[in-house]
């Protein structure tokens, strides 16, 4: 399916999402509807599209240049100065504090960090509530995406209204500003628009008349939601797991203040080479959380011929949905060792090799023999010298877990933002656990998986998560 994926589009679903979740009007719709010019440079033969309309290919491209490369390390960077920022700002001391819900600090504290890096701060601003209000219409989409009309569910349409009046707010003040020749010295800071990527948006929009100034809301809010519906809650859910566990707490603070020379080092982390090669431990947590709490179905459509897969054929003009749990949770797959480990539990060393026990790895097909298995990352290819290089320690690996491991889906349609969520996810629990000590405090049945939101991707727990904080003491990387 991955290999195909310039032959299977995902426009069908796409459209779906545009008009029924995101509310575009359908004069925008009908744009990307006739886009028959594919996603690369070069259109697809027999397409006529003006390149102003390819909205397929523009907008996939600049979302490309923003989540990899330059434009990657820049929103990164963006990303850690505000999450410290809010994490510095919040009134926890030496003594315990009680809060409520650990879904809700997240949503919050991170999930605001990720608007502000990618929209700038203007959105909050206008609407000191609007994470709170995108979470509540996260938790309206399950009705949505059935269609009902809206007397039905009025307080589905209504809390969508009020987004995306924030949003049009928003982008008149930005454009407003911006035609007064504001100047802005880094064009990936932009106060107004947040980031290039963000501005440059607008920028194709106006190249297409029937886009009006509610299908620039309605694209955009697609965008935000897609940026925090999966990695919010799975943020959430490697901190937590983190701190349920003392003896795994331990292990990763020890990892950190081995990897780095202080805890300023911890708390402003850079994503090269050398880093993602010493933090084993919390990447394999990283992909351990993806693998249990990311339920998705990645949808295709056939178009205009039927798609041969092994023995199986899907007729053409026919939507094609590749659920991620089955494979993900696949006992005859993972390794269990020997079933002490269950596929439908949390086992932080899923994804670790140890050269001298041949029965680990992630998968029983492993079982990793050869040193050129050891060190494979999922981004990441090792140089020919580490290849060479034997090793103590465990390392991180995904090999051989292709088609199996599949939270962001695969081929040319991949999530574009699964490098910058990795990077988050694994510097959100370096910040953590450096800042501060956490003690959960909910029961396991409030911990199972929401099925409410079972195909939407990160998942949710079914009930809250009410955990007390401090500031780390030291004492506590000790004795925990």
């Amino acid at each position: 399916m991955w290999k195909k994926s310039t032959l299977v589009p995902g426009t069908k679903i796409h459209l779906f999402f545009l008009k029924n979740l995101f509310g575009m009007p359908q004069k925008a719709i009908d744009i990307y509807a006739v886009d028959n010019s594919g996603i690369k440079a070069q259109p697809l033969p027999g397409s006529n599209v003006l390149p102003q309309y390819r909205i397929h290919h523009l907008t996939h491209t600049s979302m490309l240049k923003f989540m990899g490369g330059t434009g990657l390390a820049k929103w990164y960077e963006r990303w850690t100065t505000i999450f410290l920022e809010h994490l510095q700002s919040l009134k926890i001391g030496d003594d315990w504090v009680e809060i409520p819900d650990l879904m809700d600090f997240f949503s919050e504290q991170f999930g605001s960090a990720v608007l502000e890096s990618m929209c700038g701060p203007l959105l909050r601003e206008i609407n000191p509530a609007f994470m709170q209000d995108l979470k509540k219409y996260h938790y309206e989409q399950p009705k949505r995406s059935k269609c009902f009309p809206e007397w039905m569910i009025p307080q589905t349409y209504a809390i969508r209204r009020k987004i995306l009046s924030n949003i049009k707010e928003w982008h008149t003040i930005a454009r407003a500003q911006t035609k007064q020749n504001v100047v802005v010295k880094d064009i990936e800071s932009d106060r107004l628009w947040g980031s290039g990527f963000m501005k440059n948006r607008q920028a194709v929009f106006e190249g297409i008349k029937e886009f009006d100034h509610d299908a620039y809301a309605s694209s955009d809010l697609g965008l935000i939601w897609t940026a925090n519906t999966n990695i919010v809650p799975s943020a959430m859910w490697m901190v937590m797991e983190i701190f349920k566990d003392p003896n795994l707490l331990r292990r990763v603070r020890n990892e950190l203040e081995t990897s780095f020379s202080d805890e300023d080092a911890i708390l402003q982390m850079k994503f090269d080479s050398q880093t993602t090669k010493e933090l084993p431990l919390l990447k394999s947590v990283y992909a351990e959380t993806l693998r249990l709490r990311i339920h998705v179905y990645a949808v295709r459509y056939t178009g205009t011929e039927e798609l041969h897969i092994n023995s199986w054929r899907f007729p053409k003009e026919k939507v094609v949905l590749v659920a991620t749990e089955p494979a993900h949770t696949d006992g005859t797959f993972w390794n269990t060792k020997g079933g002490r480990y269950p596929v439908n539990q949390f086992w932080s060393d899923r994804f670790l090799v140890y050269p001298n026990d041949p029965q680990s790895g992630p998968h029983t097909q492993n079982i990793v023999s050869t040193s050129s298995q050891i060190g494979q990352d999922d981004d990441q290819t090792p140089a020919t010298s580490d290849i060479k290089k034997r090793v103590i320690n465990p390392e991180y690996s995904t090999a051989g877990t292709e088609g199996m491991w599949i939270p962001y889906g695969g081929g040319t349609r991949a999530c574009p933002g699964r490098f910058f969520s990795k990077h988050v996810m694994i510097a959100t629990c370096a910040m953590m656990v450096t800042m501060f000590d956490m003690q959960i405090l909910a029961k396991d049945k409030a911990l199972k998986v929401n099925p409410l939101f079972y195909g939407f991707g990160g998942q949710h727990p079914i009930g809250k998560v009410p955990f007390r904080i401090r500031k780390k003491k030291a004492i506590s990387a000790v004795n925990c």
